[in-house]
């Protein structure tokens, strides 16, 4: 293995990152006999591109050791297609694929749909990770059509309701294992994410210890105020019939502090 990296893989990786311009993010896939030969890799990276981030997979990336700092990449890489069930400190990210594979498969039809990417998405962001999600083209560099399908409409969904993702931070509150909503935060605001719509107008969000003074939909162009009251520790929102958005529509708290 050691001949193999030296002769094989050094080199083409010398190519990469000298022969196309600034790189900004090298996946590597790895584990390697001993982190000695990781960090061979790593300091490569470094001498020809300071500023490429690289990914937790040099080495060993395991949850546990990059909490006792043991990595060698520059976040944590979560198992292909997992997502924690509660918020990890440190960056970390979720590498997931759009249908069953990786790679592209004539007979894997199992695309996703653009609520589930969304939710997934969302879901990410709500625990502190980044969402990277792969598309395997054609041998000849096409995108198959029912991709381009649900790519289209979570882009159409960004459109509207980007604010709450570009940019935004894990959930500041705890959510219940169970809640149909998940969480984003930007300074002095919340963003509640609503997966399945109440049936009684009431939406109901567990564990707010802040100040809260305004409530809104995102989407709404007039950010119209929802009325809302306090139950204890819990924020109950009135909201409209039926969901504005079925995906996944995007109620805002604003904060005090």
């Amino acid at each position: 293995f050691s001949r193999y990296l030296r002769e094989y893989v050094k080199p083409q990786l010398r190519e990469l990152l000298t022969n196309y311009g600034p790189v900004a993010y090298i996946w590597f896939d790895m584990g390697t006999p001993t982190p000695e030969l990781a960090v061979e890799l790593k300091q490569l990276v470094r001498e020809l591109q300071p500023d490429t981030i690289i990914s937790g997979r040099i080495g060993v990336g395991t949850v546990i050791r990059w909490l006792k700092g043991h990595t060698i990449g520059d976040f944590m890489e979560v198992g292909d297609n997992e997502i924690p069930e509660q918020r990890i400190e440190g960056d970390w990210e979720t590498p997931a694929t759009i249908n069953d594979t990786f790679g592209y498969k004539s007979y894997d039809h199992n695309w996703k749909s653009a609520g589930n990417l969304v939710q997934k998405l969302v879901t990410i962001v709500s625990r502190g990770g980044n969402y990277l999600l792969n598309v395997g083209p054609t041998a000849e560099g096409i995108i198959p059509e029912p991709c381009v399908r649900s790519l289209k409409e979570v882009g159409e969904w960004l459109k509207m309701n980007g604010e709450s993702i570009y940019g935004a931070t894990a959930s500041p509150i705890d959510i219940p294992p169970a809640a149909p909503y998940q969480c984003t935060a930007k300074p002095r605001k919340f963003y509640v994410h609503i997966f399945a719509w109440p049936w009684n107008g009431k939406f109901k969000v567990s564990r707010v210890n802040s100040d809260v003074k305004r409530v809104h939909l995102l989407a709404d162009p007039n950010h119209s105020e929802l009325e809302f009251r306090r139950e204890g520790e819990d924020v109950v929102i009135s909201v409209p019939d039926k969901a504005p958005d079925p995906i996944d529509t995007v109620v805002v708290l604003e904060i005090n502090k």
